[in-house]
């Protein structure tokens, strides 16, 4: 939900001056608030602006000037703009304008349909499909932008994350979750010295960083780009299968879709091993429904159906397990 209070009308007004002035258009300004940020509010802010008929996305952040956050966003964007140019299914929108005060810097506005709104809302699969393919295409794309290195894999973050929020009041139950964390410690020593690739990776790739335009995936928001295992990308786009509510159908393993894995991996073309993938799926399920407490379970009914989402989908990764069967009977 996006505040009007914490907007400050005059200063947005002044940045969307300030790009007129820069690039030489001339006409009437309007702009819309499309997304505010749940942690910092104020502080980072996205905005629709309309000048003579053309529309552009302003990007703000308060603390760019001190940070430095926007000015290696924007230097990003326009590696990637230039990365993509030469494709015409996925694209990053282009970089039009970088405040020298480093608050604010302006997209070309490419539209609203967010992959989100699809996955969460469509019942059609095949419509689904279709993004989970355009998702891995998009993606192929940038993890094609730098060499790739093989590196090993470490899995005992996930370990970690895990058990630390085993100390915060989980709603999980916590013989179940001591349960799944047993088999998945067991697992991931045997992943120990595995290999990926490592690559330039979006850092934060899901659904709502997503735009399906006619003809066109969009890919945005780069603020968490670094190099990591190639991966930890496409678990972090897959993982939204949750999304889709209720829909357990063809559930395997992983704890995601294998419909919509299969489909994502039609688009992403680069060679990964399908053992390593289920396994970071599971933790990264695991590390969401550990994370969710007693009190936001109580306070928020987004989180109610998000823990009973994972839920279902843990039991059907863990309990169809080998290794859980083992324990179990053990």
């Amino acid at each position: 939900m996006i505040s009007l209070f914490d907007i400050e009308f005059q200063k947005i007004e002044h940045q969307c001056r300030e790009f007129v002035e820069a690039v030489g258009l001339l006409d009437e300004i309007s702009f819309e608030a499309i997304f505010q940020s749940t942690k910092f509010g104020s502080v980072r802010q996205v905005f629709k602006v309309t000048i003579a008929e053309q529309t552009f996305a302003l990007k703000y952040d308060s603390h760019g000037g001190e940070t430095g956050r926007l000015r290696a966003e924007f230097a990003i964007v326009q590696r990637l703009f230039e990365h993509f140019k030469s494709q015409e299914k996925v694209a990053v929108p282009e970089p039009m304008y970088l405040s020298p005060s480093g608050e604010f810097f302006v997209l070309q506005y490419v539209g609203d349909r967010l992959a989100t709104t699809t996955i969460s809302n469509d019942a059609n699969s095949t419509k689904i499909g279709q993004v989970y393919r355009r998702a891995g295409l998009w993606l192929h794309h940038l993890h094609d932008c730098t060499p790739k290195q093989e590196v090993a894999l470490f899995p005992n973050w996930m370990l970690e994350a895990v058990s630390e929020h085993m100390t915060q009041a989980p709603q999980a139950d916590p013989e179940t979750l001591n349960r799944y964390l047993d088999v998945f410690a067991s697992e991931a020593a045997q992943f120990r010295g595995w290999s990926g690739l490592k690559v330039l990776s979006h850092g934060d790739f899901h659904t709502s960083n997503m735009i399906l335009a006619p003809g066109v995936t969009y890919g945005f928001d780069f603020t968490e780009t670094a190099e990591k295992l190639a991966e930890y990308d496409i678990v972090d786009f897959l993982k939204s299968d949750v999304l889709r509510r209720d829909d357990v159908t063809g559930v395997d393993r992983s704890g995601v879709s294998r419909h919509c894995k299969d489909m994502f991996l039609k688009g992403y073309r680069h060679p990964i091993d399908l053992d390593v993938l289920d396994f970071c799926l599971r933790g990264r399920l695991l590390i969401d429904w550990s994370g969710i407490t007693q009190a936001h379970y109580a306070k928020s009914a987004f989180q109610r159906n998000k823990f009973h989402q994972l839920e279902r989908r843990l039991r059907i990764a863990f309990e169809a397990h080998p290794r859980l069967d083992k324990f179990s009977s053990a």
